[in-house]
Parts: structure tokens; sequence; C-alpha cells
């Protein structure tokens, strides 16, 4: 089977993790509304505090992701 997966870009993923943080709404229920896969978004969230988030005394640096 040829298995193809979608692809999202940056600025959709820095919208999706701004929701998250700002809209009061559960990651299940954004993904739903956003039609994303299932616990996409908190893996999205994970990657990005583990990309930015190396020690406490860091600043916060801009919102980014790679993947």
């Amino acid at each position: 089977m040829d298995r193809r997966y979608r692809t999202y870009t940056q600025e959709f993923k820095l919208e999706a993790l701004e929701l998250l943080k700002s809209s009061g709404k559960s990651a299940a229920q954004l993904e739903r509304e956003l039609g994303i896969t299932k616990g996409l978004l908190l893996k999205w969230r994970d990657r990005y505090h583990h990309l930015h988030h190396t020690g406490p005394l860091e600043r916060e640096r801009p919102l980014t992701l790679t993947a």
C-alpha cells in the first residue's frame, strides 16, 4: 500500500499551538475542530518545549517548529 501522510506548514502548527494556549479548549477538541490526527497537537507542543526550553533561566525564544 502507498501510504501518504498529511503535512502541515509551520504557520499552521504555530497557530494551532497558540489556540491551545489561549482558547481554553482541550487538545482533543482542537484536534477535532482542526481536522488533525488525535495526539498530534500535544506532540507539536512537546517538540516545541523540548527544542526551546533547556533550563529554567533560559529566556523565551520565538516559537518555531522543525517538523
